[in-house]
This record gives C-alpha cells, sequence and structure tokens, in this order.
C-alpha cells in the first residue's frame, strides 16, 4: 500500500511538472521585464534629478554672481555651496537568471496548432536574407517554431514517464 501511494505521489509530480516547467520559465521572464522596467525608472529619476539640480545650481550661480559682491564672504556659512551632483546606483540583481523573454514564451496564433513536424520546419525559413521588420519578424517566428518545438519535445518526454509510472503503478496494485 505505502509503495502503491508512493507511485501515485510520483504520477502527481510528473503530471504537474510541465505546468510548473512552463511557470518558472514565465517567472523568470517576469523578473527580468521587471528589472528592465527598474533600471528604466531609476534611469528616469536620475535624468529627472540631474535636471533639477542643475536648475538650482543655476539660480545660485545667479544669486551669487548678483549679490555676493556686497555681502561679506563669512555672513552665512555654506551660502556660496552648490547642490551635489545626483548619484543613483542600481544594483544588480537577477543577473544569473537565464535570458528569457516573453515573446519567446507566447505562442503566436499562425504556429498555435500545427504539428510539430510543421512547426519544425519553420525553422528552414531563410534568417539572413530578410531585413528590417519583416526580416525581425520571421527571425521571431523560426525563434518562437524552435522553442515550441523544444517545449513539446520535453512534454512528450514527460508524457511518457509518466505512462510509463501510471503502468508500474497499475502493475504494482494487481500484483497486490
Amino acid at each position: 500500500v505505502n509503495a502503491q501511494s508512493n507511485n501515485a505521489q510520483h504520477i502527481v509530480r510528473l503530471q504537474k511538472m510541465p505546468r510548473a516547467y512552463n511557470s518558472a520559465l514565465r517567472e523568470v521572464a517576469l523578473r527580468q521585464q521587471f528589472r528592465e522596467r527598474y533600471v528604466a525608472q531609476a534611469e528616469k529619476a536620475r535624468t529627472a534629478l540631474s535636471r533639477m539640480v542643475e536648475a538650482e545650481n543655476s539660480r545660485r550661480r545667479a544669486f551669487l554672481q548678483r549679490y555676493s559682491c556686497y555681502l561679506p564672504a563669512d555672513l552665512v556659512q555654506g551660502l556660496g555651496a552648490f547642490a551635489p551632483a545626483i548619484t543613483l546606483e542600481v544594483p544588480n540583481f537577477d543577473a544569473e537568471l537565464p535570458d528569457i523573454s516573453m515573446s519567446s514564451l507566447e505562442v503566436p496564433e499562425r504556429i498555435a496548432g500545427r504539428p510539430e513536424a510543421e512547426a519544425a520546419s519553420m525553422s528552414s525559413l531563410p534568417t539572413g536574407e530578410a531585413s528590417g521588420p519583416a526580416g525581425a519578424e520571421a527571425k521571431d517566428a523560426v525563434a518562437t517554431a524552435e522553442r515550441i518545438a523544444e517545449l513539446e519535445a520535453r512534454n512528450k518526454a514527460l508524457e511518457e514517464q509518466l505512462a510509463m509510472r501510471q503502468e508500474q503503478a497499475a502493475t504494482s496494485a494487481s500484483e497486490a
């Protein structure tokens, strides 16, 4: 009974493996999207703060040029100081993750539902001849077709493992 329970647990795990794998790929892509947005926002903040500092320093320079000759130098400590330049450091995170984008995980409708052989045949499309948006689209289609073929092959292997485990569990159950 324990062996049968263990086999059943293995079968359940194998059944959930393809979905978990796809979810892991999606999670990697989402983390990379976040990092890109994070870096972009940091750059936007750096640019906005740099403009703010430059405007403030221009105002301070104008004040000093206009009034400093009429005031004693030691009247107000720090009156001649300028705002410091912005230093914004973006920490390096998620750098060890593989390079997976959401677009590589999404299946275009024109490829979805095609048999594996037909999707794989798209990899014979010329990739070096086309240029511009059409060429990039063709390359994306080829990369997507290759990714689909790879995922389908992995799915097939997992399904075969699952069938084998189910057969073993059934054999064990009938012998007991």
